[in-house]
């Protein structure tokens, strides 16, 4: 089947403007940038559905069947996102934001699973190369360890000295390449109390400011994972926020 002139036209309009959001991936930002606005026009009904790939399309973006393939989870999560910033995500239907949420929970199992795999792969390789040169490190340690422990203790020594010297002066000091900088205590108030007091003296409430929500990640742990013996479980880096 050929495809029509009007959705052909639609399909030659690239650089369809994909929010930055982490909750679209590479494969969703190249499938938006392509395509998404012949799916707009799908949606909004400036396009007529021709085939039923496009009415299944329209089905999953009115809530009736949950997105499978990656065109149908692309616009899904595309209109989560917009909610999102418009700060309103009781505007996506319950179905499709349990759909979503199950989409990305296993979007970031399985990458942390090639992850973990990947680390458990780094620490066998390492183990391979450690185990010609383990000798030769033994020797450095058992010769540098005393010296280097010996200069830890000093080193905290002669930092402590100065830390109790600026705070008796008061003030920051600066000699050499080291930097004593000084800070007056931090000013705190009991928050709970604050609260009681707000109720009873509602003036106060404008002063009170509230930072945005976040969301701690936390895994369970599924079993022991193979790993050399004697070595512990590699740890995986922590992703900058």
């Amino acid at each position: 089947m050929s495809t029509p002139a009007d959705h052909a036209d639609w399909l030659r309009r690239a650089g369809f403007p994909v929010p930055q959001d982490p909750m679209l991936d590479y494969t969703d930002r190249e499938v938006l940038s392509k395509f998404g606005h012949w799916m707009e026009a799908l949606t909004n009904g400036t396009l007529k559905p021709v085939t039923p790939d496009q009415e299944r399309f329209l089905r999953v973006h009115r809530n009736e069947e949950p997105a499978s393939t990656p065109f149908e989870v692309a616009w899904v999560k595309l209109l989560a996102v917009r909610h999102a910033h418009a700060r309103s995500p009781a505007a996506l239907p319950e179905a499709m934001t349990e759909a979503l949420l199950n989409q990305l929970f296993a979007q970031l199992e399985a990458v942390r699973g090639e992850a973990m795999a990947a680390q458990r792969e780094y620490a066998f390789r390492r183990l391979d190369v450690m185990a010609t040169v383990q000798p030769q490190l033994d020797a450095i340690d058992a010769d540098m360890t005393p010296r280097l422990k010996q200069l830890a203790e000093r080193m905290a020594a002669a930092e402590q000295a100065v830390r109790h010297a600026v705070l008796a002066f008061g003030r920051s000091h600066t000699r050499g390449r080291v930097k004593a900088t000084y800070s007056r205590g931090r000013v705190t108030f009991d928050s709970k109390g604050l609260q009681e007091y707000a109720v009873t003296h509602p003036e106060i409430e404008k002063f009170k400011k509230v930072g945005n929500p976040i969301v701690s990640l936390r895994y369970e742990a599924a079993g022991e994972l193979a790993r050399p013996p004697g070595e512990p479980p590699p740890a995986l880096p922590e992703a900058e926020e």
